[in-house]
Order: structure tokens, then C-alpha cells, then sequence
């Protein structure tokens, strides 16, 4: 990536993280090392320190470039500056006044992070100036690379911090479910076993206790209707029977008439 599309996007991601709107820091980002997650502060602050070596990087050489734009040429006795034109020296005192603007919009979000971390805030921490025609000072030796190492160092103890926490709420987590499963263990146990008027005494759960009732409420209603059952076969047994005895006797009195009635008319035919 060129140092121009490195101040562009350091610009875009500045202006995202300094407002209050959800922003898709992933559609701003162009560099797959510094890329951040929407509604995520956790994944942004953990790429924040490889932002902040790249945007000092691209700082560092924009004072390269100015300390060399202003070095005489040999022989010549004017600079590169003037050679180059009016244009050119106010792209390189625009691009610098980004550069700027940038550095310090960047330390002030960066200060913020590491007030917790050993060591003077960035925002506190001086930038050392660059004098025309020295050469650009390496990042290993900034200044600012300490505050980088307090940076990363704030972060990952916050995150051991919630890593930790995390272990501990898992760990209670299966606690609880270790317990929850002993009790229905114990209860279905319960719901099994067979009570008798034995003097024993069984702490029962609520739930138990009504489905107990419940299954003595049935076995009642069960009882009842077996006995009611068995009346109605009694009372049908003995409508049957009746019904039977007074079909014989009609049967019997049908034969009798039918005799008398053929006694008869051979009687009058003698």
C-alpha cells in the first residue's frame, strides 16, 4: 500500500472512531492486518497498536520527505523544493498538515486507552521534531514505541481479566447443571418408589406430593366406576332374567289358550 492510500484510510478510520454511529470499520478498512468488525470495540481496540506503527510510519516518512524537499541540491545552491515548483511544495505542506492533524487526533484517542498502564499517557509523551535532512528515525527507536508496548500490554490484561471471568462463570455454569441433574435424579427416584403407612417420613416435593394426590384422586375415581360397572351388570343380569321368566309364562299361557281352544272345537264336532 502506498504511503497516500496509508493517510486515507488513516483518516477514514480517525473520523469512524471518533463518532458515535455504528460504522462498518471492516468497509473502511482495506488492509486484511488492520481489519475491525462493526459493533465490536473488543476486535477494534485489539488492531488499534498495529494502526498506530503503521500511521507513524507513514508520519515518520512524510518528515523524511520534507527534510529532503528542503536539502540543497550540490552545486546548485537552490533547493528541491524550488526546483520542484509552487504545486508540489503545497502538496508536500498539505499532505504534512494531515499527517499532523492525524497524529494528534490519534494519540488523544490512543490516551485514552492506556491511562491504566505504567508509564505517562501518549497524549503526555513529547514527539521529537525532525531537522531538515536528517534521516527518518526508525520506529524501534520512537519515542512513542513504549507507550505502544503499555497499549498492547493494557489490552491483554483486560482481556485476561474477562478471560478469567469467563472461566469462572462456565465453571459455575456446570456447577449448577451437575446439581440440577442430581435433584431430577433424586426426584424421578421419588416418583418411583412405592409409600407405605410404615412410620418412615419422606421429604416430598410439591410437585410429588400432587401427583400423588393426583394419583390417588384416580385411583378412587377408578374404584367408583368398577363398582359402578358392577351394579349395572347386576341390574342388567336380573332384567335379563325377568325379561326371560315373563317370556316362558306368556309362552306357556299362548300354549295353554291354543289347547283349550283345539279341546273345544273337537268337542262341538262331536
Amino acid at each position: 500500500m502506498a504511503d497516500y492510500q496509508k493517510r486515507v484510510w488513516a483518516e477514514k478510520y480517525t473520523a469512524a472512531r471518533n463518532s458515535d454511529n455504528d460504522v462498518d470499520y471492516e468497509a473502511l478498512s482495506k488492509l486484511t492486518q488492520f481489519k475491525a468488525f462493526k459493533n465490536n470495540p473488543e476486535e477494534l481496540q485489539r488492531h488499534e497498536p498495529a494502526l498506530l506503527k503503521e500511521f507513524y510510519e507513514v508520519y515518520l516518512a512524510d518528515q523524511a520527505l520534507k527534510a529532503d524537499a528542503h536539502a540543497p541540491t550540490a552545486g546548485s545552491g537552490s533547493s528541491k523544493l524550488s526546483q520542484r515548483g509552487g504545486a508540489e511544495h503545497l502538496a508536500i505542506e498539505q499532505c504534512d498538515i494531515h499527517a499532523a492533524q492525524q497524529l494528534t487526533a490519534t494519540r488523544n484517542q490512543a490516551s485514552l486507552a492506556s491511562d491504566q498502564a505504567p508509564g505517562p499517557p501518549i497524549s503526555q509523551t513529547p514527539v521529537a521534531v525532525q531537522e531538515e535532512g536528517a534521516p527518518a528515525r526508525s520506529l524501534q527507536t520512537h519515542p512513542l514505541r513504549g507507550e505502544y508496548a503499555n497499549f498492547e500490554l493494557s489490552i491483554s490484561q483486560v482481556l485476561q481479566q474477562f478471560r478469567e471471568k469467563l472461566e469462572e462463570e462456565q465453571a459455575r455454569s456446570r456447577k449448577l447443571e451437575e446439581q440440577l441433574a442430581a435433584a431430577d435424579n433424586e426426584l424421578s427416584e421419588l416418583r418411583h418408589l412405592y409409600l407405605t403407612d410404615n412410620g418412615i417420613t419422606i421429604a416430598l416435593t410439591k410437585e410429588l406430593r400432587n401427583s400423588i394426590l393426583q394419583l390417588a384422586e384416580e385411583k378412587a375415581i377408578s374404584s367408583g366406576l368398577r363398582n359402578k360397572l358392577a351394579k349395572v351388570e347386576t341390574e342388567l343380569n336380573l332384567s335379563k332374567q325377568s325379561v326371560t321368566t315373563h317370556a316362558d309364562n306368556l309362552l306357556e299361557a299362548q300354549a295353554s289358550h291354543a289347547k283349550k281352544l283345539q279341546d273345544r272345537v273337537l268337542g262341538e264336532k262331536k
